[in-house]
């Protein structure tokens, strides 16, 4: 549809408002300010501010500092991620009165909001974001970039998030969060997030939560997004509402754990997480980097379907199933990682049609008990139809120990023999083909392991990346 940008033009005010009921309406900051001088319009916040429900707010290239508050539909849009950057100002953002928002942040979720110059009906405790959406439904937000990193020793505490959703429907496309927010976005309450194609790198602690409760349960969509570079957690998503997906997404950089999972059933589809590849999409040698300790835990009550993904090089496991976790585990390439698949507590995970190869260990149950006195195991399924290639030990499972009967100790039981191949997969173990089987393979005549990844990033290195890891090898 053709979008009338008469406002792009000091002379077009009439023509303007004559279209708005006919036309979507495209909005511009700078050009708000010009038509009226008097007023504090030359901003991204008064350009949302005056447009109505429906608009396309368009912000010119620049650095734009403040923090806005988006309460209605609307799309804001820039021009490239490398181009329109919102860095957060020191105002809050304006909440709505107290009590007026449907779900605020679970418990636990506000330790890092700040206390600067908020504004009198802000909560004293409200977590603030460069960009706060609450109670909207049809939010856009694309081709800008979120955060610039602070200057080493800037007392300033990290802001919650640079993206806030509460209670609202948003779509994120081609969009860059980086650094110096506790969390890159953050999702609660009744909300619907779908990201495309976006970058989030850098973040304090997390790069993606989407957290609910009982009373309501966010859904998360990340489709084919990088997430790298985090301190803690990837994407941490709890009590979150079936439909919840990660895929066609890269995990990648130094870090803590790529995906964590809580009571929830999420899809996590054809994902790269990548322990031992550099900062983004770097070529330069594989030992400057800290690798990434996990790919994904899954605990409580979690059931999810993951397939098409491949776990290289992670520093302690690929997968980790604890407490009562279960779901279905097909089609994944684990490789290079100190235990590729492991299986704690109660969790009854189903693990078939995978490839392991060339980790220390590839599938492993750690052996539980239903009490300390007692020899009688709680046994995770068997793997079954998987191909083991190269392990130092390829699939144990650890029992109560005839031995020490009416003790804890527990003995391994070697599984890969039973009903698993062990077998070359022949896989391109390279960028451009992603680790897959070869044609004619085995593996790839059986349909085993992952087939549609591809490993370079669509993102290139940020200068901000780059200075980060020289620091933190500095600090070893």
């Amino acid at each position: 549809m053709f979008l009338p940008r008469c406002c792009l033009y000091r002379g077009c005010r009439v023509a303007h408002i004559a279209l708005v009921s006919l036309f979507p309406v495209v909005v511009c900051a700078h050009v708000l300010a010009a038509l009226q001088p008097s007023a504090p319009l030359a901003s991204v916040q008064a350009a949302i501010d005056a447009a109505p429900v429906g608009a396309v707010v368009h912000v010119p290239a620049g650095v734009y500092r403040e923090r806005i508050t988006i309460g209605k539909p609307l799309t804001l849009e820039g021009e490239g991620w490398e181009r329109t950057i919102l860095i957060p100002g020191p105002q809050s953002n304006i909440f709505p009165a107290p009590g007026a928002m449907a779900s605020p942040l679970p418990d636990g979720m506000a330790e890092a909001g700040d206390a600067v110059n908020r504004k009198p009906n802000a909560p004293a405790d409200a977590p603030q974001a460069a960009i706060l959406v609450h109670n909207a439904d049809g939010v856009v937000i694309r081709d800008l970039r979120v955060g610039l990193v602070q200057v080493r020793g800037t007392p300033e505490p990290p802001l919650f998030a640079a993206l806030r959703v509460a209670d609202s429907r948003v779509s994120v496309v081609d969009c860059c969060i980086a650094g110096d927010f506790e969390r890159g976005v953050a999702v609660s309450g009744v909300s619907d997030l779908e990201m495309r194609r976006s970058l989030v790198t850098l973040t304090e602690r997390c790069g993606v939560s989407c957290v609910g409760d009982d009373t309501a349960r966010p859904l998360l969509r990340l489709l084919e997004c990088d997430i790298r570079n985090f301190r803690d957690t990837g994407v941490g998503i709890v009590n979150a509402a079936d439909g919840t997906a990660i895929v066609g997404s890269r995990f990648t950089g130094h870090g803590g754990t790529a995906l964590e999972c809580q009571d929830c059933n999420p899809i996590v589809l054809d994902n790269a997480f990548l322990g031992t590849a550099l900062l983004g999409a770097s070529k330069a040698p594989k030992e400057r980097n800290r690798r990434m300790l996990m790919g994904i835990s899954f605990k409580g009550e979690s059931a999810a379907v993951v397939s098409g993904n491949l776990f290289l090089g992670l520093r302690i496991y690929g997968v980790v199933c604890a407490d009562t976790s279960r779901g279905v585990f097909a089609r994944n390439t684990f490789c290079r990682s100190e235990s590729a698949f492991g299986v704690l507590d109660r969790a009854q995970p189903i693990v078939d049609r995978n490839i392991f190869s060339g980790n220390r260990i590839g599938w492993q149950d750690l052996g539980r008990t239903r009490d300390r006195d007692s020899t009688e195991a709680i046994v995770a399924p068997a793997p079954v139809s998987n191909i083991f290639w190269q392990n130092v030990l390829h699939a144990v499972r650890m029992v109560p120990s005839v031995a020490d009967r009416g003790t804890s100790a527990l003995e391994q039981v070697r599984l890969e023999d039973t009903l698993n191949l062990v077998t070359d997969p022949m896989l391109l173990e390279d960028t451009a083909s992603g680790f897959r089987p070869a044609p004619g393979s085995v593996a790839q005549r059986l349909g085993v392991g992952a087939s549609r990844l591809y490993l370079e990033s669509r993102w290139p290195d940020l200068p901000e990346e780059n200075a980060a890891l020289m620091e933190a090898l500095k600090a070893r």
